[in-house]
């Protein structure tokens, strides 16, 4: 209960590297989902999502494959390419740490 879902996968992932970790979350996937994944998750879908989305995801990273949306994985892409004019943590909400965050 004192820890937050972003440790939780950070120490399942340190104990099973090969686990497979969907978040199934209601927080905006812009600020937590490139967390996730840094944390060791394997993909990240939000609750409004529909269900066949879910399933997709879900195969996905059954497959050894990461999910993410559409939206986050060209904000992904961006930024590798250092197409933005800014860092990935740029926006004052993006630099806190995972505990601020919570």
């Amino acid at each position: 209960p004192d820890r937050s879902g972003l440790e939780l996968i950070k120490d399942l992932h340190l104990q099973y590297p090969d686990l497979r970790i969907l978040v199934l979350s209601m927080h905006d996937e812009l600020l937590y989902a490139e967390r996730v994944l840094r944390a060791g998750g394997r993909g990240y879908i939000m609750k409004q999502e529909g269900g066949r989305k879910l399933l997709h995801a879900i195969r996905r990273v059954l497959e050894g494959q990461i999910y993410v949306s559409e939206r986050i994985s060209e904000r992904i892409l961006e930024i590798f390419a250092g197409r933005r004019g800014q860092s990935p943590e740029a926006s004052p909400v993006e630099r806190l740490t995972d505990r601020e965050l919570e």
